[in-house]
Formats: structure tokens, sequence, C-alpha cells
């Protein structure tokens, strides 16, 4: 019986045994899948990560790409300016003020003409003063289109340019002559020439350049007898300037007769080095007239062929009192009521004082202050209604001062004449019968 119940004991326990062994071989499988997956999870999400980082740097390399290009492009473009030497013109500075005709010239789609000079800039070393410079600027057209020189403006009026060829086919060269005067001036110059071309956008323009040294047979320092601007109380008798003559030739000066074609100004001549360099005392002769006043002094040299030393001599003679603007000028059709400021100088010594401010028309209205405080300068402001019309006489603002030169000063008001454009002819059709 014990016998019995051992045997089904053990085959029970047995048969446990069996099943247990056959679970856990089961579910060693399913570990090893999850742990699987989990590494191809890991695998997967470094691919995208390894997927994105090169896309991001794509990017930066592409934009590092960028920079270098124009980089490159900015050392080559100054690479190419300093090989042609070739001075482009400032655009809008160049136009302005300039009438630039249109081209005769059509360029048909795809035509692009270009310009490229021998010599831009161009230095005719150290001439004599009086001496002129002349130069022929040579030019080829590099396009592939007809080039046309549309105007020539040299930069001051020592300079001129001569009749040039004004259009030019691809490949062919042209050329514009210049010439200089070099009567006036000395020392280290520079005068700008400006080509108008039909290029097309900002090539349209170049600036030439015609630089190089002057020296005249005689030069003096400062090279004006300038007095400036005086009152008629800073006139007075003896006002002197003094100025160097010195002779740059080999031979040697003879000063001779001094003369001035303005009898507010005369001048003697003092050797400082006999024949070489001289004092030249230039001095201001009372009574001057309102404004400019301006003299030529002369000097004979002596020297064989090279005429009179000139030496230009000016003074400015302010009124005690002055006002700025000096008028008012009104236009008709005003959109609204206008304000106008005057400022009245008072150039005398003493205290300026103004009374009596008035004017012709009523309906303008004034008010006058005394800027600084110091009764120096004052300020006038006028208010004009939008519908005041000046008479054809004009009206006038008056005021009185405690100088005794000017006792009244007086504004003139006027208008200025508008031109109008012709009507539009108008089409009216015939009446239907």
């Amino acid at each position: 019986m014990f016998e019995k119940w051992l045997r089904v004991t053990l085959v029970v326990a047995l048969s446990l045994t069996v099943a247990g062994i056959a679970t856990v071989g089961a579910d060693e499988p399913k570990k090893d899948e999850m742990k699987e997956a989990k590494a191809d999870e890991k695998k997967a999400d470094e691919k995208k990560a390894g997927d994105k980082k090169p896309e991001a740097e794509k990017k930066t390399l592409t934009a590092s790409d960028k920079m270098e290009a124009a980089r490159k492009a900015a050392i080559k473009s100054r690479q190419r300016i300093r090989n042609t030497k070739q001075v482009p013109a400032p655009g809008n500075a160049a136009r302005k003020g300039t009438q630039i005709p249109e081209p005769t010239v059509k360029l048909e789609p795809g035509q692009v003409p270009g310009v490229k000079f021998d010599t831009p800039i161009y230095d005719f070393g150290k001439v004599k003063g009086g001496t002129d410079v002349v130069h022929d600027f040579f030019f080829t057209n590099t396009g592939n289109g007809p080039l046309e020189i549309l105007k020539v403006k040299p930069g001051c009026g020592c300079t001129k340019a001569g009749e040039h060829d004004r259009i030019v086919q691809p490949g062919e060269t042209g050329k514009i002559p210049i010439r200089m005067n070099t009567k006036k001036g000395g020392g280290k110059v520079t005068k700008p020439v400006t080509i108008f071309t039909n290029i097309p956008g900002a090539q349209s323009q170049v600036r030439l350049q015609i630089t190089g040294e002057l020296w005249q047979p005689f030069d003096t320092q400062p090279r004006n007898a300038a007095f400036g601007r005086l009152t008629p109380e800073k006139v007075e008798e003896g006002m002197v300037r003094k100025l160097t003559l010195t002779n740059n030739l080999d031979e040697k000066m003879k000063p001779g007769k001094v003369t001035s074609t303005s009898a507010n100004f005369t001048a003697e001549i003092k050797p400082i080095v006999e024949g070489k360099q001289y004092e030249v005392v230039v001095t201001l002769v009372p009574p001057l007239a309102k404004g400019n006043n301006t003299g030529i002094i002369k000097i004979e040299s002596g020297v064989e062929g090279q005429g009179d030393v000139e030496i230009r001599a000016y003074a400015f003679l302010t009124s005690p009192i002055d006002v700025s603007p000096a008028e008012l000028v009104l236009t008709g059709n005003r959109p609204s009521e206008l304000t106008r400021k005057f400022y009245i100088n008072n150039n005398g010594k003493d205290e300026l004082e103004i009374t009596n401010l008035k004017c012709t028309n009523e309906s303008l209205k004034m008010e006058i202050s005394d800027l600084r405080g110091n009764k120096k300068i004052y300020q006038l402001v006028v208010t004009i209604p939008q519908d005041y019309v000046a008479p054809a006489q004009g009206d006038t603002i008056t005021f009185n001062t405690n100088n005794a030169s000017m006792k009244e000063v007086k504004i003139p008001i006027k208008m200025r004449a508008v031109n109008r454009s012709a009507p539009r002819a108008t089409f009216t059709p015939p009446a239907k019968k």
C-alpha cells in the first residue's frame, strides 16, 4: 500500500518538474525577443538621430560656402578694379543738377556695351603754370553692343573737353581729348572728368582724373589780399594785408611799377631777398561801396616774357543792420496760413533798439524777439493769411532803429508769378441730328 502511494507521488512530482522545465524554456525565448526588440528600437533611434545630424551639418556647410563665395567674389571685384584702375563715378551725386542727353542708339535684347579706359588717371608730373595740360583719354568698347558717350563733364571751369568719339562699336576704340588751363593755382592739383554713357545700371558713369603738380613763375602767400567781411565801423584808415611774393625762376626779377584796378586798394613792395623774394603790403582805402569791393594789384616783374604779377584784393562791406532774407516773396493759391521768419543782425558795436514795427497791410501778424538777449540778433516772425495777395506795387514791413545811419529798415513784400500750364484741349462730339 505504501509502495503504491510512493510510486504515485513520484510520478506526480516528476510530471510537475517536467512541466516547470517546459514553462521555463517557453519564457526564455520571449525574454530574448524583448531584448532584441529593445535593441532594434535603440538602433532605429540612433539612425534617426544620425540622419538629422548630417542634414544640420549640410545646412551649416551651405551657409559657410555662401559666405566663402561672397568673400572670394569681393576679392575678385577689388582685384578687377585695381587691374583696370578705372575710377567709378558716383551715380546720384554726378547726375544731380546735370542734364544727360537721351541715348540715340537703341540696344537690341542681350546687347550690353562696356567701356575700359587705357589711362583713367593721367599724371602730368610737374609743369610750369600757364602751360596748358593736354591729354587724350583712349577707351575701348568691351561689351557686345554699341557704346554711346552721352556727355563729358569736367569738374571745373579750367578743364575743357574737346570733340570726342560718340558712338563706338564692340571691340573698337575711341578717344576723349581734355585740356586743362594752368594759369591759376599751384601745388598738387587733381581735376575730375565724369563720363556719362549708355551702359545700363551702375556702370553707366566713369570718372577720369588729371593730376599733377603746378608751379608758378611767381607765387604769393597768401594768394589773395582778403580783408573779409567788414562793417562801416570796422573800416579804418590804413587797414593792410601783407603777402610774400616769391620768384621761382632762375632769372632774378626786377619789380617795376605797381598799379591797382581799384581806388580802394593800393600796394607797395619791399625786398626780402633781392631778385627772389619780396613783401607786398596792400592797403584798404575807404570809403567802400556796400557789398563786394574787388581789385587787382599788378606788379611789373622785370623778367622778359613773364609779364605782370597779379594779386587779387577784396573786401565785403555790410550794412550796420542787415535782414535775412531781404524780402518776402509769396505765391498765390496757398493751401493754408503761412509763417515766415526773418533775422535782423546788428553789425554795429552798440546795442540795437527796434521800435515802431508795422506793415502796410494789417492782415499780416508780426512778432519780434531778441534771440540772445544782448540786442545783437532779433527774430521777426510774420504770419500770412491763406487768402492774402500783395497788390501790384507790393506791401512793406518797416521798423525804426536807434542806429543813426539806418533809422528805418524796410522789408518788401511781393508776389511771385506762377507759370501755369496751358489748358488741355477738349473734344466735344457733334450734336445728333
